[in-house]
């Protein structure tokens, strides 16, 4: 990815240097060691630990509710309101590093609260 500032403000408290880094493109790599999203409308970001979708809770990436034309990729919610349900819009695909999860009907009574029938 690449990031350039476009100004910074002396008035709002802006970080020192930030006035060398106006007008500059700075260069980021993502990290290739964790779960994150590499596309999609949320990336690179971190998946939502637990998620709903479609009456369904997921621990990790699901290839769930996806079309042909995705090709077996996984997504996982980025960002969830406060009942764990999926925000439409905030969603990414899974990189090589995160795991697989089917999900589990919404409306079972878990038998512990250590419940995880998949995750990271």
């Amino acid at each position: 990815c690449k990031l350039t500032a476009m100004f910074t403000s002396s008035e709002s408290g802006s970080i020192k240097f930030a006035d060398k880094l106006v007008d500059k493109t700075i260069n980021c790599i993502v990290s290739t060691e964790s779960c994150l999203t590499n596309n999609g409308s949320d990336f690179p970001t971190k998946c939502a630990p637990t998620f709903r979708y479609e009456d369904r809770e997921y621990h990790a990436c699901t290839d769930q509710g996806l079309s042909e034309e995705d090709d077996g990729r996984l997504w996982c919610a980025t960002e969830v309101d406060e009942n764990f349900n999926f925000l439409p819009g905030s969603w990414g695909y899974c990189s090589s590093k995160c795991s697989y999860c089917a999900g589990s009907p919404v409306n079972v009574t878990k038998k512990s609260n250590f419940f995880r029938p998949c995750g990271y």
